[in-house]
């Protein structure tokens, strides 16, 4: 799905085990990608801390 043409359907996945590295290798990649290079994000992804959700008070 383009969440940019359709921002009121886009999704959030909340997969633990998959990384927003991973993510935008699979939602974004280029053709040839390999997989040492699709397995180099995935490992990426494992050593880097996860994004924390930002809070804005005024909105809430």
């Amino acid at each position: 799905m383009d969440a940019e043409k359709h921002p009121d359907e886009a999704v959030v996945l909340d997969d633990d085990h998959v990384g927003v590295l991973s993510r935008i290798i699979l939602d974004h990649a280029p053709a040839g990608l390999t997989v040492a290079e699709r397995n180099l994000a995935e490992e990426i992804d494992q050593v880097v801390t996860p994004p924390r959700p930002v809070l804005f008070p005024n909105l809430v």
